[in-house]
């Protein structure tokens, strides 16, 4: 009987560090998760406004070309640029 005993005490520091060990566990892979999406966020973020400086900086010379095509319209002899 003595043997029951000392197993019984035993059963909740078992139990407690089954709950800390996987509690840590799961804390840990959501941080991980949480890194992860991060990088990836910033990665997208960074392509999009690459792409959007890209396109921008290609429509300057034909938004130039459109306002001297507009601009010689309404005052030939006279241009912006």
């Amino acid at each position: 009987m003595g043997r029951l005993v000392k197993k019984s005490r035993a059963l909740p520091y078992i139990l407690i560090a089954i709950f800390v060990i996987m509690s840590a566990s799961i804390i840990n892979a959501g941080y991980s998760y949480y890194l992860n999406y991060k990088k990836q966020y910033k990665t997208e973020i960074e392509n999009q406004l690459s792409v959007i400086g890209k396109l921008k900086a290609e429509g300057l010379p034909k938004r130039r070309q459109n306002l001297s095509q507009e601009q010689s319209i309404y005052r030939p002899g006279r241009q912006i640029f």
